[in-house]
């Protein structure tokens, strides 16, 4: 059975962890980013995490009203708009 907080697993790996990642990697780039481009960006900074953590994180930061999608694109929600 899955569990929200999965106590045998490093915490580097937990998917808020990944998501804060996918947050900073977002805020900092200048141009909007596909999945796609957001998987090769976190690869290259996190090797470790691997494409199910960060689909997992994606989903978890959408589900928390974090990030929007438009289109192909994801970008991180504003506050101020």
């Amino acid at each position: 059975m899955y569990k929200l907080i999965e106590t045998s697993e490093k915490l580097e790996l937990s998917t808020p962890i990944i998501g804060s990642s996918i947050i900073d990697i977002l805020t900092a780039t200048k141009k909007r980013l596909t999945v796609y481009d957001l998987l090769e960006k976190v690869h290259k900074q996190n090797p470790k995490y691997g494409e199910n953590r960060v689909m997992h994180s994606l989903l978890f930061l959408f589900t928390l009203d974090a990030i929007e999608i438009n289109g192909a694109f994801l970008e991180v929600k504003r506050e101020d708009k």
